[in-house]
């Protein structure tokens, strides 16, 4: 009966982890700014006047050079009327090599100290947030991604001003779940 019970309870803990793919609370948005690898100062005010997609990329961690030519897909279809932007963990002068090194095609915001990844609760490489312009919130975040959570951003995207059709493969993005390294 002990065993019966530990099983369940390992089930349990193991079930609930791998459900911890999204939350949907509509979470405060926190207050940021920050050089990007382009030049500019991003910042949450002005990010949240429109949709916007945050992603956040671990310096170093391999899973970013497999992902970016997804991302970089990703950014060109949700078109210009989206922000799409990265938070890392480097300096503005790295966040500009490292976009290079990447092959980027969307800003790598500066964030050497960690202070938006941990605003954002961002834990891995290649969680992400969408940011919300009317209620000036973080609709929605998601740890990691993949073919079903991909759908769900688009979804959710359209709910929050963004395009209501999207010109983009879901069969070009892996079954299983994409994540990266810990910050």
């Amino acid at each position: 009966m002990k065993k019966l019970i530990a099983l369940t309870f390992i089930v349990s803990t193991v079930t609930a982890f791998a459900g911890r793919q999204e939350t949907c609370e509509c979470k405060p948005l926190p207050k940021f700014s920050g050089k990007a690898s382009d030049g500019k100062t991003y910042s949450s005010t002005e990010l949240v006047k429109k949709p916007t997609v945050v992603f956040f990329l671990k310096a170093g961690c391999p899973h970013n050079p497999k992902s970016t030519p997804l991302l970089n897909k990703l950014k060109a279809a949700i078109g210009p009327k989206v922000n799409f932007v990265a938070v890392t963990n480097l300096t503005q002068a790295e966040a500009t090599k490292y976009a290079k090194e990447l092959g980027a095609t969307f800003p790598l915001i500066a964030d050497a100290d960690k202070k938006i990844v941990k605003g954002f609760g961002a834990s891995n490489s290649l969680d992400f947030a969408l940011l919300c312009p009317d209620d000036k919130k973080v609709a929605r975040t998601w740890h990691g991604y993949n073919r079903k959570i991909m759908g769900e951003f688009l979804t959710e995207l359209a709910n929050h001003k963004g395009p209501k059709k999207i010109a983009f493969d879901l069969n070009s993005v892996p079954k299983g779940l994409q994540s990266g390294c810990g910050f």
